[in-house]
This record gives structure tokens, sequence and C-alpha cells, in this order.
């Protein structure tokens, strides 16, 4: 039960969670995903410094109860006199072999965690750590956060401030009722998933399945589906019903894309434009190739060169690791002053006749795969990874004029 508690000079009750039981499932899902990533990174840092040191202290102490070092005294004592130890007399090879690297991860951590010490000065915990913590202690008493820490006369007390953060902290472990399950977030969306089979309402979620005996035999049989449909049941979005949807997005699948990196594309076309600039044989003439959403207009004086300036944009476009295949050019016509004009079109996206070649030859390997036509690209799933390899490495024997990809990979 959470404690209760007053700011003075006002009756309003407010209250902070004494231990686990006391956060609810939303305050433990928005702590995790929008207060803790602000946890400032140097005193992480710092703590996982001093871990390792302690870590290797540890390990230091084996070998100084070895040599008979007064442990009582402090570490830097400790330290200093295992050196001495390892300069001035005989020890065994282990040791020699093993101290001396021990005692310099040690050093060498102290130097990093006095650095960090450095800078988490009194500026920074007033600029940096304060507000994060009133963030925290904010969210979770509701004490307006002007006076958790804003002026001194309006404020909590930094040791109050301290006492709140050092509690809630302290609280934010698993809450009582997700003992039993685990939470997850994929695509910035929170899952739970049950940790124990029979645990609470796991029973009823498996009843939501309409197909669930048909999986649970599946599975018997070691058929991957069933499981599958198990896993559609027990993962998905908090709220959200079991559908075969949800089933058939747990399955293996990728996606047959075609798409263009204009980034790289457009760096590329600056490159090419670049080396015509500083070329001897194009010094002086009429070149230019310019892109406009998805045409692209070349300017040469003559054929051999407008054939040398696509040659020279194909060689900057590999080397920008886009395929040249994307440029279809459609005519050339003669322009003003005896110029040569191309016009060519980028070609991206899975058209219906490259489609339809594409489902033909996976149907022709006889898997149980489907593929599905969305929009410009296809979706391919089926129960087994194997079979996706086998149909990846079909589907790039065919020639569509254009690159393909293969992308969202889910296994």
């Amino acid at each position: 039960m959470k404690v209760q508690f007053h700011l003075r000079g006002n009756n309003q009750p407010l209250y902070y969670p004494e231990n686990a039981a006391d956060v609810t499932m939303e305050e433990f899902i928005y702590f995790h995903k929008n207060l803790l990533p602000r946890y400032p990174v140097i005193e992480i840092e710092a703590l996982q410094i001093q871990n390792v040191m302690d870590e290797t202290y540890e390990k230091i102490k084996q070998y100084a109860k070895k040599l008979k070092v007064d442990l009582r005294q402090g570490r830097a004592d400790v330290m200093l006199e295992l050196e001495h130890i390892l300069i001035k007399d005989e020890v065994k090879d282990n040791v020699r072999r093993f101290l001396p690297s021990l005692l310099k991860t040690y050093n060498d951590n102290v130097d990093k965690f006095l650095e960090k010490m450095e800078i988490m000065d009194d500026v920074w915990l007033s600029e940096v750590k304060y507000p994060f913590m009133a963030d925290v202690v904010h969210y979770f008493t509701k004490i307006p956060l002007s006076a958790c820490y804003g002026r001194v006369a309006e404020s909590l007390e930094l040791k109050y401030l301290k006492f709140f953060f050092d509690k809630i902290m302290n609280a934010m472990t698993q809450p009582d009722e997700l003992k039993y399950k685990q939470i997850y977030e994929f695509n910035n969306k929170i899952y739970i998933l049950p940790d124990k089979l029979m645990a609470k309402s796991t029973l009823l979620e498996f009843a939501e399945a309409a197909q669930f005996d048909k999986s649970r035999k599946q599975i018997e049989n070691n058929e991957s589906e069933g499981l599958l449909r198990m896993v559609a049941v027990l993962l998905r979005e908090n709220g959200e019903e079991y559908n075969e949807f949800v089933f058939e997005k747990n399955m293996p699948s990728f996606d047959v894309v075609s798409r263009i990196n204009y980034q790289e594309f457009d760096n590329a076309l600056a490159n090419c434009l670049r080396e015509i600039g500083t070329r001897y044989d194009f010094k002086g003439l009429n070149i230019s190739i310019e892109r406009k959403d998805k045409t692209i207009t070349t300017l040469a004086p003559d054929n051999l060169k407008l054939k040398q300036v696509n040659e020279l944009l194909q060689t900057h476009l590999i080397r920008r690791k886009v395929d040249p295949r994307v440029i279809k050019i459609k005519n050339s016509e003669t322009a003003t002053g005896g110029t040569i004009r191309q016009i060519s079109e980028l070609k991206e996206g899975i058209d219906q006749e490259s489609a339809k070649k594409i489902i033909a030859q996976v149907k022709s390997l006889k898997l149980k795969i489907q593929v599905k036509i969305q929009g410009e690209e296809l979706r391919a799933d089926g129960k087994k990874k194997d079979d996706l390899q086998e149909a990846i490495a079909a589907i790039r024997t065919i020639d569509i004029g254009q690159p393909m990809e293969f992308v969202n990979f889910r296994d």
C-alpha cells in the first residue's frame, strides 16, 4: 500500500510507492519507456566502472590472502602493498602471471571512474541529475514539478527529493500483478507474455484461440505451425484479440521489394558531375545530368559523349552501392545547338507482370509458401525458414529488369 504524506502548508494527501506492490502496470511501463532511458548516462557508466572495480578487487583479494596482505586496510593500501611485493619478493609463477593484469585493470578503471566523478560536479548535479530526479518524483507522487526542484525557497529540500527518488527507484522491481508475466516492447508497442503457462489468465488466453486443440496436437507432432499459433495467442499487443492475422504475422516471412535510395543516388550523381567538370576530354562541352523526381535528363554534344556520360554515371552508382538497373532509358532526341537530350526514368516498385513471374517461380518449387501482392511489394511467408531460403534463391534467378531486395526477415 502506498505511503501517504503531506507537503508543508498543504493538506492534500500525496503518496509514494514503498515497494513493488505499490507500482501499477501503467506506472511500470511508463517508467521503463519514458523515464529510465533518460537516466544520466555518465552516472550509469560510472556505476558500471565501479562494478568492474568491485569484481576485479574480489579476484585480487584471493591473491592478497595468499600473500598474507592485511585486507583490513583500505583498497589503495592493499594495491600498493601488492605492487611492492611483486617488485621485491619472490612469488609463484601463477601469481606473477595473473596478478599484474588484475592490478592494471583495477587501476585503469580507477582512473576512468575519477574522470567520470570530475564531470559529475555540483553544476552537473543541478543541471542534469536533480532535474531527472524531479521528473521521476513528480510522476509517481504528483508533487508539482516546479515544487520538486526549482527555486530553493519554494521547493522540496534536497534531502527529501533524494528520499523520494530512492524510495521510488527501490520500488521499481517487477510489480506483483506482473509476477507471472514478462513485458516486451516491439516497434514501440507493449506486449505481455506469460512467464508460466498455467499462471493467472493464461488458460483464458488459450481459450481465445479457435484452433488451440489442433495447435496442441501439432506441437506434440513437432510441427512448427502449432507453436506459431500458440505464440499468436500469447504474444500479442495488450488488449488485442486473437485472429488469423495475428497468427500470420508471427510466421517466418520476408518481403520482396524494389526500392531506390535517393540520397545515395543523388550522391552518385553529384560525384559524377564533379568528375565531368574535372576531366580534360569533357572540358568546355555542354554536358549536364539533372534529376527531377523520377525523371533523369542527360544532355551531351553527341552520341559518343552521351554513352561515356552514361557509363560514368553507372560507375558512380556502383560505388555508392546503387544498382544501375534502376535507370531505364526512354528516348533520345536532338536538342538545341545540335546536342543530344536523353530522357530516362527511375524504376522502383514491382509491377503486376513481374509480381506474377515471381509468384509462378515460387509455386513451381512446390513448397508450403504463400506469396501475396501488397501494392508494389510482395510478402512471402511459410512454416519453415529453409523453405523461405530456397524461395529467395529461386527469385534471385528471375530478371525483371530492375534490382530486387529481400527485407523484413522474420524467423
